[in-house]
């Protein structure tokens, strides 16, 4: 997956949108562009004639390989989104098996007010725990938070897939109170380009999830402890109260949520 990301002002993002779509078509003439638009915001899914448009798991054979989208924000910029997919790796997914029957019995079947939130058809058991991980944020991970450590660390029922650690946490920094919860993940690779793909593939979900009007950047820095070099990338709620951070450094790839007192 290869994907592109900026935030601009809104006035560069319609020049910027109309004119990728116009190469876009030029460059795949024979390519199927279902366009859905609303005022200033513009989705375009593209590919082959008979490609599907994809759902947040995947990307799965026979879906469309690319995404194109600008989003207006409360403060005048937009927000751009690139994403291609392979049309051809080997490592693309089948298609999922068909949804069940719905012959089932009504005593065994769950109810919509029983039903878990956020099991929707296309979200896989990592889309489904981070969702849970970051919608725990609101009561401070009370509700994903077991026994707790004599260092202040938790242990926790959500956990996400090849993760070397999950558990919350207190957290201090450079807030008005100076101190919070977190949601803690970490990730060792057996590579720097599988770490990255790790931290790209977090970033990807995570844009899909937080709420449109979180600001977003990514930067370079240094770590505390080892003055290691650290590609990190922020997403934060208007008054801070919440916040995401994801970081990759060498072979290691973290996962920070928190919840500010």
């Amino acid at each position: 997956m290869y994907i592109c990301y900026a935030k601009v002002a809104n006035s560069d993002s319609q020049k910027w949108y109309a004119r990728a779509l116009q190469v876009l078509q030029y460059l795949n003439p024979t390519w199927h562009f279902q366009i859905s638009s609303s005022g200033e915001d513009h989705y375009v899914d593209a590919g082959p004639p008979d490609c599907e448009i994809p759902p947040n798991d995947g990307p799965h054979r026979g879906q469309c390989p690319l995404h194109l989208q600008t989003t207006k924000q409360s403060d005048g910029t937009s927000k751009l989104y690139l994403w291609m997919n392979s049309i051809s790796s080997p490592y693309l997914l089948k298609p999922p098996p068909p949804p069940p029957s719905k012959t089932v019995s009504s005593a065994a079947a769950p109810t919509a007010a029983s039903a878990a939130p956020g099991t929707a058809a296309g979200c896989d058991d990592f889309c489904q725990n981070l969702k849970k991980a970051f919608e725990a944020r609101v009561a401070a991970f009370a509700g994903i938070r077991t026994t707790k450590g004599n260092d202040g660390t938790t242990d926790v029922t959500v956990r996400l897939a090849g993760a070397k650690q999950c558990s919350v946490k207190e957290a201090s920094g450079p807030k008005p109170n100076g101190f919070g919860t977190q949601f803690v993940c970490y990730w060792r690779e057996t590579s720097g380009s599988a770490a990255e793909s790790r931290f790209r593939d977090l970033v990807s979900r995570l844009q899909i999830l937080i709420p449109s009007n979180w600001s977003t950047r990514q930067e370079t820095e240094l770590d505390d402890s080892t003055g290691a070099e650290i590609t990190a990338w922020y997403a934060i709620e208007p008054g801070s109260k919440h916040d995401v951070r994801v970081y990759v450094s060498v072979e290691s790839v973290g996962l920070h949520v928190t919840t500010w007192n």
